[in-house]
């Protein structure tokens, strides 16, 4: 989870999606987020269960792989349907300020 959380605190640092984007386009392939924190993942698994059993450390591997990209995959996703929920708010919004306008140019009697 922290990982995630380093990652999200990362991203926020640049100060918009845009931006963080634009950099990320500029970087190798082993730089995107989902590539760095399953690397990291792996990492960490391996280096927690130095000196166990090949079996035990490849199913820890797989363990920590499956609960990162799950955290990664969930924060997309939530900032994904945040976004349309937001873009949908805000044409509902709009079509109510519409429909408030022509009520009010309406009401007004003719000069």
């Amino acid at each position: 989870m922290q990982r995630v959380l380093a990652w999200l605190d990362e991203a926020h640092a640049f100060g918009g999606l845009g931006a963080y984007i634009d950099w990320l386009l500029d970087q190798p392939p082993e730089a995107f987020p989902v590539n760095r924190l399953a690397r990291e993942a792996n990492h960490a698994a391996r280096a927690a269960l130095r000196g166990k059993p090949t079996q035990t450390v490849e199913a820890g591997v797989r363990k920590a792989l499956r609960a990162t990209i799950f955290r990664f995959e969930l924060v997309m996703r939530i900032n994904v349907v945040t976004h349309e929920m937001i873009d949908r708010e805000t044409l509902i919004y709009a079509a109510f300020a519409g429909h408030l306008a022509l009520l009010a140019s309406q009401d007004r009697p003719n000069a």
